[in-house]
């Protein structure tokens, strides 16, 4: 009888374990503070879509810009050495304009040009990369549509976002996900805590 008991205590220790886990790991990921995506415009980098000198920006029609965003990263390669300075403009409906700082001493690559953060997501915009050099920047994408995708302006932990978890879940993924990603997450955490229960449970009754 003894040997049953420690062996039940065993199988209890081991779930609880399990579980405390996954509550850690859960924490953790929260925790983690990150310059997060708001966003992409899902183009891939697959080509140069236009080349960006002085006076001559390169642009995409009908973007949208997501709420909360503060860089906008596009990839850029240049012959010239040092890179000229680049930076992003953003026309809104209405006709405001958001110009970005210029970003000196970029590598190729991708490429994060600082946008003025709004608070509220606007679509229909212009987006554009200018540059002040004469040496051609080339910018990439596909199809004729620059590659952007969008970030916050510092970095932050989910712990701040907990209401709007879900939504930022699936923020560009496909749209058939949707607002069920955070429901889906929980559901299999939970899932796999009680496949783990019932395990012990039922090696514990076998015993």
């Amino acid at each position: 009888m003894a040997a049953l008991d420690r062996h039940r205590v065993a199988l209890w220790a081991v779930l609880g374990l399990c579980l405390a886990g996954l509550a850690a790991t859960f924490l953790v990921a929260l925790g983690a503070s990150e310059v997060r995506r708001t966003g992409t415009n899902m183009v891939p980098a697959w080509e140069r879509v236009g080349q960006a000198t002085a006076g001559h920006p390169v642009c995409s029609l009908d973007e949208r810009l997501p709420a909360g965003s503060g860089f906008v990263a596009i990839q850029l390669e240049t012959d010239a050495h040092p890179a000229p300075p680049v930076r992003a403009r953003v026309g809104l409906p209405g006709g405001r304009m958001l110009r970005g700082a210029y970003v000196r001493g970029w590598r190729k690559g991708t490429v994060r040009l600082p946008i003025p953060a709004q608070a509220h997501e606007a679509v229909g915009i212009v987006l554009c990369v200018e540059s002040r050099g004469h040496r051609p920047v080339d910018v990439w994408g596909a199809n004729g549509v620059i590659g952007a995708q969008y970030y916050e302006p510092r970095a932050s932990s989910w712990y701040g976002f907990l209401g709007s978890l879900g939504d930022r879940l699936h923020q560009g993924r496909g749209s058939w996900i949707g607002g069920w990603a955070l429901p889906l997450c929980i559901a299999f955490v939970l899932l796999a805590a009680a496949v783990a229960a019932a395990t012990v449970v039922r090696a514990d009754r076998a015993t």
